[in-house]
């Protein structure tokens, strides 16, 4: 037991079983997460209990088997590990995992100068770049006159110069006649991610 390395380990601890020894103090983090702690061996019948499972200080045959299980039962994998300098980061969300934001920033927005009656719609910006890109999504909202906008929805934008870019049919809605705030929307993203057994040979650098 490496004393200097498990900061919720004491000298008191020592001869004791290592996560009957830090459950405490690991649950007393938040009152509100349930911590309990599993001395046995690693089953899959125990990891049929839960969504996620995080494996560390594993050989490469136990990630391997765990990661076959747990990818055909559905459940996200993460293993993580160090040796020395170095550092081992493993992710299996299954085949089909849906990423609600894909860069972590926060959504675009640009102030709207002027909106065409025409299909499509051309809108203009004041005297500011906007920041989208083709195939960026936006909502239209606080447009006057134009009203229709305020109400449609995301529609998929083209960009045509860093102040402007064009949007949906506009020729049947009202005058455009002052406002309006162009948000981005972001669009989810649906990743497949391989079983450790099959992701170790394919190896990329």
């Amino acid at each position: 037991m490496d004393l200097s390395s498990q900061f919720f380990l004491l000298p008191s601890h020592l001869g004791q079983n290592r996560a009957l020894s830090f459950q405490p103090q690991l649950s007393a983090l938040n009152p509100h997460v349930h911590v309990s702690a599993q001395t046995g061996p690693l089953k899959e019948s125990l990891l049929q209990q839960f969504q996620v499972v995080v494996l560390t200080d594993s050989s490469l045959d136990d990630q391997q088997r765990f990661g076959t299980f747990c990818h055909s039962n559905g459940i996200k994998l993460i293993v993580a590990d160090t040796k020395g300098l170095c550092g081992q980061l493993f992710c299996d969300f299954g085949e089909e995992f849906e990423v609600l934001d894909t860069d972590g920033e926060t959504p675009g927005s640009a102030m709207i100068d002027h909106i065409t009656k025409a299909d499509p719609g051309v809108v203009t910006c004041i005297e500011q770049r906007h920041g989208f890109v083709n195939g960026s999504s936006v909502s239209l909202s606080e447009v006057y006159g134009m009203t229709e906008l305020n109400s449609y929805g995301p529609v998929d934008i083209k960009f045509l110069s860093p102040d402007s870019f064009s949007i949906c049919d506009t020729s049947s809605f009202s005058e455009y006649e002052k406002g309006g705030v162009a948000t981005e929307v972001k669009k989810s993203k649906i990743l497949t991610f391989k079983p450790l057994d099959e992701a170790w040979l394919t190896l990329s650098y």
